[in-house]
This record gives C-alpha cells, sequence and structure tokens, in this order.
C-alpha cells in the first residue's frame, strides 16, 4: 500500500509560496468552507417542506459540494510540504468536478425534472460521469491530464447551463445570465492561478474571485430554484 501511495504521489509537483501567501490561501478557503455551511443549511432549510424529496436531496448534494471543494482546498494549503500536502492537492483538483456537478443536480433535479424527467436524468449522467472521468484522471495521472481536466470542466458547465434553457419561462432570463456570470467570475479567476506561481498573493486573488463565483451560483439557486 505503501508503495502504492507512492507511485500516486511521486509525479505531483508543489507549488511553493511564501509562509505569508499560504496562510492567506488557507484563511481564504477556510471561510469559504464556513460560508458553504451556512449555504448548506440555508439550501435545506428552503427545500424542506413536506413532498419535495428531490428538493432536499439536491440542496444537500449541492451545499456539500460547496463545503467540500472550499474545505479540500483549505486544508491543502494549511498543511506543510510533503506526501500529505501531495494528496490533498490531489483531492483540491478533483473537488472542483465534484462541485461542478453538484451545482448541476438542482438545476437538473428541481428546474427541468418536472417538464422532462429523461433529459434531466441524462444531464445528471453526464454531468457525474464527467466528475468521475475527471476525478479518476486527476487521482491517476495527475501530471498528464491537465488539458482532459480543462476539458471536462468545461463539458461539465455547458451540461449545466444547457439544463437551464429549457425552462427560462419557468424561472428567470435573470436566473441563466447569473449562472453564466458565475462562471465568467470563476473562468476569469484563472488567470490569477497561472499568476500564482510567480506574483505574490495572486492565488489568494484566485480565492476571493471563486468565492465570489460560487455565491452568485448559490443567489441563483436560493432565489430561484429551492
Amino acid at each position: 500500500m505503501g508503495a502504492f501511495r507512492s507511485m500516486l504521489t511521486d509525479g505531483i509537483p508543489l507549488v511553493v509560496y511564501t509562509a505569508r501567501e499560504e496562510k492567506l490561501n488557507t484563511l481564504t478557503h477556510a471561510a469559504g468552507a464556513l460560508l458553504a455551511l451556512g449555504a448548506l443549511a440555508a439550501c435545506l432549510a428552503d427545500a424542506s417542506a413536506p413532498g419535495r424529496p428531490r428538493d432536499w436531496a439536491s440542496a444537500l448534494v449541492y451545499g456539500l459540494s460547496l463545503v467540500t471543494m472550499f474545505g479540500a482546498s483549505a486544508l491543502y494549503h494549511g498543511l506543510p510540504g510533503g506526501r500529505w500536502k501531495k494528496i490533498t492537492r490531489v483531492i483540491d483538483y478533483s473537488m472542483i468536478f465534484l462541485l461542478i456537478a453538484g451545482t448541476a443536480t438542482p438545476c437538473a433535479l428541481i428546474g427541468l425534472y418536472d417538464r422532462s424527467p429523461g433529459t434531466a436524468w441524462f444531464v445528471l449522467a453526464v454531468a457525474w460521469g464527467c466528475a468521475a472521468a475527471g476525478i479518476l484522471s486527476t487521482v491517476l495521472f495527475f501530471e498528464k491530464t491537465k488539458a482532459l481536466r480543462i476539458v471536462l470542466y468545461l463539458g461539465e458547465g455547458v451540461v449545466m447551463f444547457s439544463s437551464v434553457f429549457p425552462i427560462l419561462d419557468l424561472i428567470d432570463l435573470k436566473a441563466l445570465l447569473l449562472l453564466i456570470a458565475g462562471g465568467l467570475l470563476q473562468a476569469f479567476g484563472l488567470i490569477f492561478l497561472r499568476l500564482g506561481k510567480t506574483v505574490e498573493f495572486a492565488h489568494m486573488v484566485f480565492h476571493l474571485v471563486v468565492i465570489a463565483g460560487c455565491s452568485v451560483h448559490f443567489y441563483v439557486m436560493i432565489r430561484y430554484l429551492f
């Protein structure tokens, strides 16, 4: 087992941040995890009316995906260098797939299901299939699957947005525009992710932009779906 763990972690590089950077990287997404716990509680409360099991299950999946993504990121940045930091870096990247699929879940099960159950299940299958493929490739071939991860991230995002188009008459065009705005915010954050290797505190800015994008998506969930 130890040899297998070593095989998985030997090829995983670690980005070197200053101690001040890592402290802020940790604090920003630890704060994000606390906010995500509040979002989970709010979504569950809104979806807890009798006779709404799909809503409640969707709220649980969505909220937990937020908590695990921010929690994994905070844990990764909070650990000192070494094997466990490499392992948590893999988990950190993997949880992005979980978050996108988790965000797509209420869009499909609440928004789309009543109009077209078959389409809703198809959206879920594609979103979670991409998530499973992305997590597996990240765990097994971290450095060799960068391009594949981007393709799968984008594929999940497209599936999520496409699930909203058939129900625009039931919700609001504003909901779709906000979903797109949240996605664009997170895409914009990738600039700071790239700069984080050379520009001090750029990665912290990336964290803040991710929190902002997730906050926009949370507003859509709580205002239009749950």
